[in-house]
């Protein structure tokens, strides 16, 4: 049945549109039975470029990476 999925992992937006357009061309994505998920290096300050190639998933921890607000959740005895 081959792939469901081809990540595109720690390439360039470039790469990743080149990577698209070949498979399309190769209709190797006819009725998109085979999704594109790109990760690796996706920040919140490059995604943009990610979004414009027009993948079908993006992953990044980027948002879980530096949280907003720091919790002390120690505990002391006496």
């Amino acid at each position: 049945n081959g792939a469901d999925i081809i990540m595109c992992d720690n390439m360039t937006p470039e790469n990743v549109r080149k990577s698209i357009e070949l498979l399309d061309q190769s209709n190797l994505r006819k009725n998109k039975n085979i999704l594109i998920e790109v990760s690796g290096g996706i920040t919140l300050d490059n995604i943009q470029k990610y979004i414009d190639v027009n993948p079908d998933i993006i992953s990044t921890s980027d948002i879980t990476s530096f949280p907003l607000i720091k919790v002390d959740l120690s505990l002391r005895f006496d």
